[in-house]
């Protein structure tokens, strides 16, 4: 139905419509005289309304008929009250932060669906909702404020902004039923990381590897207390490694204890596999000499080499040898080339130096 600006419009002639549902889009406030003839003909027949939250909803005022009302954009204040009149409505979407309290509508309202929710005004809702659905991207916050005060809700459907943030919500609300979507999450971690934080017996289950990289990988995890610095030379994008270690919570970072259980999340940052990056593990090598000069750090790094590719070197020497090496040498230096020095206890270059 097309209606035009400056037409003077007569009531239908029929007294009664048989609609049951009722979309009503681009709503202007010249549509109302033919609007509310609308709904006060189709009050006993109408069960799905769909329009902006503005509309007078007063011609269906205590209606036993109405089951879905959808009301986009700001509800007014008016309408608000009108929803308590709606005796059998059993679902609502509402575009509308302000509102904080809806418990005393209809207690056969089951469904509810949001545009989005908001720290400072946590909606809470009738006994009898158990559905609920948030459209838009929402922070862990304030989605658990609005669980706690609705302690009825039994099925959710959200979008998170981090993985792991659906491990955390399924461990605290155990009886509620979720459907995550992933399709923006901005952080890097996977599914079985997520899982390894409810269930961390899956990840010991798993037996150490006895890859050199691998076992050099889990002696620096748990060597270097500060993650960002011993994630870092693994990854390429610096922003997103802040990202992760930043925002994720303890039972993730624990995740990445293991090479195999990280090796999923290094590459979802680097945006390709590790056997794809040509000289990966020199290029590792190298940021691990060249980002931090600190004696303490250095010994750790080197340690750790020694450990696992079993050099048998003099770490003393070793930490001497690579102090003495100008920043562009190290940037340079093949790991290779490192573990022939370690073998030899760095007799050639420490000799020279001195």
């Amino acid at each position: 139905m097309a209606i035009q600006k400056n037409c003077n419009y007569s009531a239908l002639s029929v007294e009664k419509l048989q609609l049951t549902r009722l979309n009503v889009c681009s709503f202007k406030s010249i549509f109302n005289h033919i609007l509310s003839d609308i709904l006060k003909k189709c009050k006993a027949t109408l069960r799905y309304l769909e329009c902006n939250g503005s509309i007078d909803l007063t011609p269906l005022m205590n209606s036993g008929e109405l089951r879905e009302l959808e009301l986009f954009e700001d509800t007014s204040d008016a309408n608000l009250q009108l929803l308590r009149t709606f005796q059998n409505l059993e679902a609502l979407y509402i575009d509308n932060i302000r509102v904080t309290e809806i418990s005393d509508l209809s207690q056969k309202l089951m469904t509810q669906e949001f545009s989005r929710l908001d720290d400072k005004n946590i909606i809470a809702l009738p006994q009898s909702v158990t559905t609920v659905k948030i459209l838009s991207q929402q922070k862990l916050s304030s989605l658990k404020l609005f669980l706690d005060k609705n302690p009825c809700v039994k099925y959710v459907t959200i979008d998170l902004e981090y993985t792991f943030e659906a491990a955390l919500l399924i461990d605290k609300y155990r009886h509620i039923q979720f459907n995550f979507d992933f399709k923006n999450t901005k952080d890097s971690s996977l599914f079985t990381s997520v899982y390894g934080c409810l269930h961390p017996e899956y990840k010991q289950r798993g037996i150490s590897s006895s890859d050199p990289d691998h076992i050099l990988y889990e002696l620096l995890f748990q060597s270097l207390s500060v993650k960002f610095e011993f994630l870092m030379p693994y990854v390429d994008n610096q922003f997103q490694c802040k990202i992760l270690l930043r925002d994720s919570p303890p039972q993730f970072i624990d995740s990445l204890s293991t090479f195999e259980e990280a090796k999923g999340s290094i590459e979802k940052i680097n945006n390709r596999k590790i056997s794809q990056i040509e000289g990966y593990y020199d290029k590792v090598f190298q940021k691990q000499i060249t980002q931090n000069d600190d004696d303490e750090y250095l010994s750790i790094i080197l340690t750790a080499y020694d450990i696992a590719f079993q050099l048998g070197g003099n770490i003393d020497q070793a930490l001497v040898g690579i102090k003495a090496m100008p920043k562009e040498q190290r940037k340079n230096l093949k790991r290779e080339e490192y573990f022939n020095k370690c073998k030899n206890n760095w007799q050639l270059s420490v000799t020279h130096q001195l």
